[in-house]
C-alpha cells in the first residue's frame, strides 16, 4: 500500500474481492455515475467483471515488481508495465480499512483524439515499458461524503510522483472530464494539467520533461514546491530584469546579500545573464538526457535549469517573488575541513559524490516568514539536487544576524559548523559568516528513492515501503523525522542520554503509566538501561549498513532508532522521550487464542511475516 502525501490516514492498495458489494451503491449514485463511463443500473455481474479485470492488471503489475526486486545485484531501474494498487481506502482508528474510492493510471487508448497524427491507440498500446513517449491516462472517482476535502488532488500527485514516475517511467499524462465536472477539473489544474477541449469533454494533458512539469503557457521547465504548489521553481525569464531592481534596492532583502547597492538596471542585466548561462546549460543537458527514451541510465546534470521563484497568481499568471540557486560551492575551506579543496571541488566530474554543493537564495519581503524557502531549500534537495545533481554534500553561508536564513537551514537539517569573523567587507563593512552544513550518507541513496522489503516466507510476498534515514552531520547518527513535526527526530540511544532519563522516569505524570521501570529511578537503573538498548540499535545501524553496502533486499532485526529529540534553533537537540518497537516476548499472555508461543515468536527469522511486534513508549 502507498500513503498519500497530504493525508497519510488515506491509502491506495491493490483491488480486493471484498469490494463488489462496497462499489455497487457509489457507481449508482448520480453523483458519481453521472461523470463516468459506467454502466446503469450498475449490477454485481458490472462490478464483478470490473474487480475480476483490475484485480488481474494490479497482480500482474506485482509480480512485475517482485520479479525486478529479485535480483538485487541489477543497476537498472525498476520499469513496470502496471502498478500494482489503485483503490483508494481511510484506515480507521481499530485498524480497519474503508472503500471510499479508486484511481487508475494505464496507457491511454484514446490519444487520437489529442490530434496529433504521431500519437495512434497501436502505437501507444505496442511500445516497451518503460518508454518515454507512452502516454498515460487517470480514471478515477470517490465518493461523495470524500469531495472537497483535497483526497483526489492529493491522490493524483502522489500516483504521478510516487508511483507513475519511478516505476512506470510516465512523462506524459492525459484525463479526459466530461464538461461540467468542475471538481475534476480542479483537482488535474491543480496538479499543472492544461486545458483543451474535444467535443463535449473536456481533456486534460500535462506534459513532463524529466521530474519536471513543463507549463503549458511558456513550455519551460518547472517544479512546484512541496508545501506551497502554487510556488513554483522555473528558469530565470528577460522580464525578470526590471522586476528584480526594487527586491534589490530593499534593505530588508539586500543587507544580507553579495549584490552591489544601489543596484542598477545593468547590475540586473549582469546578474540575469550569468544565472541564465547556467540554466540554459542544465536544460541543454537534461533534453540530451532524455533524447534516448530507452535509455535506462540515471539522469545526471552540471546545472539544474531552474531557480526563479514565482507564485501562481488565480488568472494563471505569474508573480516573480525570489530566486533560489544550488551550485558548486566556491569557498569549501570555509567549512573548516583540511581535505575540502575549492579548486578540486571545482574540477570533479557531473555526479561526483565529494561534490560539495552550496545555496544562493532570497526572497521578496513580503513573503517573508510564510515557510515559502524553508519548503523551497527542502523541495530543491529532495526532487532536484538529489536525484539530478547526485548532490549528498550541501552547505550554506549566512551573514551573521540573519536569523531567518538561519532557521531556514536549521529547519532543513543543517548543522551551524562555526562562525568566521571579518569574512567580507561588504559596503565598507567588515561581515562575519555563520557556516552550516548538511551531510546526506550515500550509503541510503538508492533507498532514499524507493525501498521494498519481501517477505520470502508468505505465500504471496508483501511489500512494505519505508523511508529513509538522514544522518545527523554533528553526531552522524542516523534519524527520522517525524511526518508532521520536522522539528522532532528519533534517533539512537546515546551514552549521555543516561542522566536525562532520571526525572522523567521519576515523574509521576510518566512512570504511573509504565509497569517495568523501577521507582524510584535511579541514575544506575539508567546506565543498565542504556547498556541495554544502545547494542541492539547498534546492531540495526550496522545492519542497514551491510545492506546497502552489498545492494540486498533490506531486512533488519533491531530498528536502529528508538530516542525521541527535539531539534532547536542552534541545531542541537533536547532529549523528549522513548518509542521503541521489539519482538513481543509475552505473546501467550497478550494474545488469547494465539497459536504463537513466546518462544516460537523470538526465534523466528529477521522479516518473518508471523512475527507479532510491540510498540513502547514513555
Amino acid at each position: 500500500m502507498l500513503r498519500l502525501r497530504k493525508h497519510a490516514n488515506i491509502v491506495i492498495t491493490p483491488p480486493r474481492e471484498t469490494d463488489i458489494p462496497e462499489v455497487i451503491p457509489h457507481l449508482n449514485d448520480e453523483r458519481i455515475h453521472l461523470w463516468l463511463t459506467t454502466a446503469y443500473p450498475y449490477t454485481v455481474e458490472h462490478a464483478r467483471t470490473w474487480n475480476t479485470r483490475i484485480i488481474s492488471e494490479c497482480q500482474s503489475g506485482l509480480h512485475e515488481l517482485n520479479a525486478a526486486l529479485k535480483d538485487t545485484t541489477s543497476p537498472k531501474p525498476i520499469v513496470l508495465n502496471q502498478l500494482p494498487v489503485r483503490v483508494l481506502r481511510e484506515l480507521q482508528e481499530d485498524g480497519t480499512d474503508k472503500y471510499i474510492g479508486d484511481i487508475g493510471c494505464i496507457r491511454c487508448s484514446e490519444v487520437d483524439l489529442l490530434g496529433r497524427p504521431e500519437l495512434t491507440r497501436e502505437k501507444n498500446s505496442s511500445l516497451p515499458a518503460g518508454h518515454r513517449d507512452i502516454v498515460w491516462t487517470f480514471g478515477d472517482w470517490l465518493i461523495p461524503s470524500y469531495h472537497g476535502k483535497g483526497i483526489m488532488t492529493d491522490a493524483v500527485d502522489t500516483v504521478i510522483r510516487d508511483l507513475a514516475q519511478p516505476l512506470l517511467g510516465a512523462f506524459h499524462f492525459v484525463a479526459a472530464v466530461f464538461s461540467g465536472n468542475e471538481g475534476s477539473s480542479k483537482v488535474f489544474l491543480k496538479n499543472g494539467f492544461a486545458h483543451e477541449n474535444w467535443n463535449e469533454s473536456s481533456f486534460t494533458l500535462m506534459n513532463r520533461l524529466g521530474p519536471f512539469e513543463v507549463n503549458p503557457r511558456t513550455q519551460e521547465p518547472m517544479i512546484r514546491l512541496r508545501k506551497h504548489p502554487n510556488i513554483v521553481i522555473t528558469p530565470p525569464r528577460e522580464s525578470d530584469i526590471p522586476k528584480s531592481i526594487p527586491h534589490f534596492n530593499d534593505e530588508r532583502v539586500n543587507r544580507w546579500l553579495n549584490t552591489a547597492y544601489p543596484f542598477t538596471a545593468e547590475h540586473a542585466k549582469e546578474r540575469f545573464s550569468r544565472k541564465l548561462s547556467d540554466c540554459e546549460l542544465g536544460l541543454q543537458e537534461l533534453h540530451d538526457a532524455l533524447s534516448d527514451p530507452m535509455s535506462t541510465r540515471p539522469i545526471i546534470l552540471s546545472c539544474l535549469p531552474v531557480r526563479a521563484l514565482r507564485e501562481i497568481q488565480e488568472d494563471g499568471t505569474e508573480q516573480y517573488i525570489g530566486d533560489i540557486g544550488c551550485k558548486r560551492c566556491p569557498e569549501v575551506e570555509l567549512l573548516g575541513n583540511p581535505k575540502l579543496s575549492s579548486e578540486v571541488n571545482s574540477s570533479l566530474p557531473a555526479g561526483h559524490p565529494n561534490i560539495v554543493w552550496s545555496f544562493g537564495d532570497w526572497l521578496a519581503a513580503s513573503h517573508h516568514g510564510k515557510g515559502i524557502m524553508t519548503d523551497a531549500v527542502d523541495t530543491m534537495i529532495q526532487d532536484l539536487a538529489q536525484p539530478l545533481l547526485g548532490a549528498t554534500h550541501f552547505t550554506a553561508m549566512i551573514y551573521s544576524g540573519n536569523e531567518g536564513s538561519s532557521k531556514v537551514f536549521l529547519k532543513n537539517g543543517f548543522a551551524h559548523v562555526r562562525c568566521v569573523k571579518n569574512h567580507r567587507v561588504v559596503r565598507g563593512f567588515s561581515r562575519d559568516v555563520d557556516v552550516y552544513e548538511l551531510r546526506l550518507d550515500r550509503t541510503f541513496d538508492k533507498a532514499r528513492a524507493l525501498i521494498f522489503v519481501l517477505f520470502p516466507f508468505s505465500s504471496t510476498p508483501e511489500m512494505i515501503q519505508i523511508g529513509p534515514l538522514e544522518i545527523n552531520p554533528l553526531t552522524e547518527e542516523p534519524f527520522l523525522r517525524l511526518r508532521k513535526h520536522p522539528n522532532v527526530i528519533i534517533t539512537p540511544p546515546r551514552l549521555t542520554d543516561a542522566p536525562l532519563l532520571v526525572h522523567p522516569l521519576n515523574d509521576e505524570k510518566v512512570h504511573v503509566w509504565l509497569s517495568s521501570p523501577p521507582y524510584p529511578y535511579t541514575l544506575d537503573h539508567a546506565s543498565q538501561f542504556i547498556d541495554i538498548v544502545k547494542p541492539n540499535c547498534d546492531r540495526g545501524i550496522q545492519e542497514l549498513s551491510d545492506a546497502g553496502e552489498e545492494h540486498k533486499p533490506l531486512v533488519l532485526s533491531q530498528c536502529p532508532v528508538r530516542f525521541l529529540r527535539e531539534i532547536q534553533e542552534d541545531g542541537s537537540d533536547v532529549f523528549l522521550g522513548d518509542i521503541s518497537i521489539d519482538r513481543c516476548a509475552e505473546v501467550e499472555d497478550l494474545m488469547e487464542n494465539t497459536r504463537v508461543t513466546n518462544t516460537a515468536n523470538l526465534s523466528l527469522p529477521p522479516g518473518h511475516p508471523e512475527i507479532i511486534w510491540t510498540i513502547g513508549c514513555e
